[in-house]
């Protein structure tokens, strides 16, 4: 990965393109047919979350009704429109399709905080030709907070996401972290913040309401939505043990090598500094 932001503006892999229109996904009438299909998926998401039901997968990660709603209408939608195309989605890994155009589908990104009836969650789609992000979108339903991407721009709901701004002495600036961050680092920054999604701390940071953001090791599922923004606004990818991220590598279902950060390009390395790992 190029150092100016996910990966290089020169070419693969994330440089927005879709080569030889293999996708047949139109930039204009494409994205609204998307976009109007996340806020109907968001509508049925609210409704859900006053359920209470949570069952628990193997790994101890919870799973409400709307994961699997939300999942298979989106997976409904995509067929009917792009029956060629593959699907890698959290709930149900790969399915099948010409694995070259991909969809993939975070149904439910914080699922905690949407059981506990919080309101930082997101529903995360984007779709990927060879190694390529064609067009990506994370939708807060609870907020109304829409950050999408595509090749001619990047914006939350109409404001451009341009290059981030907020310096390290900006009494608004914070680092976003998972839950545990308090076990795994010391970190030597005044303000953080752990919100419940991973898709939305991205999200957040895109449009400059976070200096940057730590993440676990992640799905593709967990950041694709929210790349195209990520790159308009100069952001870098990196395992905080210095690995490149590849958005590509992902798209067999697994994890990143470590945990992430994600920071504006000229900050990088001055964030990195004050995180030191715990053991």
């Amino acid at each position: 990965m190029a150092n100016q932001g996910p990966d290089s503006a020169a070419g693969p892999p994330g440089s927005l393109h879709d080569p030889a229109g293999q996708t047949g996904f139109d930039p204009h009438t494409g994205r609204q047919r998307v976009l109007g299909w996340m806020r109907q998926a968001g509508r049925m998401a609210l409704a859900l979350q006053s359920d209470g039901e949570v069952l628990y997968k193997a790994d101890g990660t919870p799973q409400t009704p709307a994961d699997r709603q939300v999942q298979d209408f989106l997976i409904q939608k995509i067929r009917r429109q792009y029956p060629e195309h593959a699907i890698l989605t959290e709930e149900a890994a790969l399915l099948p399709g010409n694995r070259q155009v991909c969809w993939v589908i975070d149904p439910i990104d914080g699922t905690r905080a949407y059981a506990a009836g919080l309101p930082v969650w997101c529903i995360s789609l984007a779709l990927v030709s060879g190694e390529d992000v064609v067009f990506g979108a994370c939708y807060q339903p609870a907020t109304g907070e829409m950050t999408w991407g595509d090749a001619e721009r990047a914006a939350c709901n109409e404001q451009p996401i341009r290059p981030a701004s907020m310096t390290l002495d900006d009494p608004l600036a914070a680092l976003l972290v998972p839950s545990n961050a308090h076990q795994k680092y010391r970190i030597h920054y005044p303000r953080l913040r752990s919100l419940g999604s991973t898709a939305a701390h991205l999200a957040y940071l895109a449009r400059g309401a976070a200096l940057g953001v730590i993440t676990r090791p992640i799905y593709a599922w967990d950041v694709a939505g929210v790349y195209p923004a990520l790159r308009a606004a100069g952001i870098r990818l990196e395992t905080i043990s210095g690995s490149s991220f590849s958005l590509k590598a992902l798209l067999d279902g697994e994890t990143t090598a470590g945990p992430l950060l994600a920071a504006p390009d000229d900050l990088f390395e001055q964030i990195l500094s004050l995180i030191d790992p715990i053991g």
